[in-house]
């Protein structure tokens, strides 16, 4: 199973632009169903297409896990700046089957989005995960994205 590639939501482009988007702050990792329909234009993690649609039997529960302050970053390298996390996220299925369609980044103390992904590339269907056992997240070692400048 391959993830998809990481996409950034509008208004987290938008926040990098205008200098107020804090990667050094908790965020919120957010597993949601295959009912979910991405949309660059949805704003935060309480919009009703995401909030509806959060995996179930999930421990941590309602498919939510947070990364501290540190976690996620923005690294400077040369003219690129790159969206960092170091965190692993491990997902325990409880109860029944997770359901996992896509992984959603947002801002943890104020719900802004950030980024996200299709859980797998190779379906359009969920990735099930069954009762006992684990979904984890790694993310990429080239990070989430790579914004680039020129040179001169």
């Amino acid at each position: 199973m391959a993830a998809g590639t990481w996409i950034l939501y509008n208004t987290f482009k938008q926040r990098l632009l205008a200098g107020t988007a804090n990667m050094d702050k908790a965020v919120k990792l957010k597993l949601v169903t295959t009912s979910y329909t991405p949309s660059l234009a949805h704003l935060s993690l309480t919009t009703s297409a995401i909030a509806t649609n959060g995996v179930a039997n999930s421990n941590p529960s309602s498919g939510e896990d947070t990364f501290t302050s540190g976690e996620v970053s923005l690294t400077a390298t040369g003219n690129n700046y790159r969206l960092d996390c170091s965190a692993t996220s491990v997902f325990t299925a409880t109860g029944g089957t997770m359901a996992v369609g896509y992984l959603i980044i947002g801002e943890a103390t104020d719900d802004q989005l950030v980024a996200y992904c299709d859980a797998d590339t190779a379906t359009t269907a969920a990735v099930d995960v069954t009762a006992g056992n684990t979904f984890t997240v790694t993310f990429p070692t080239s990070g989430i994205a790579l914004l680039s400048g020129a040179t001169s």
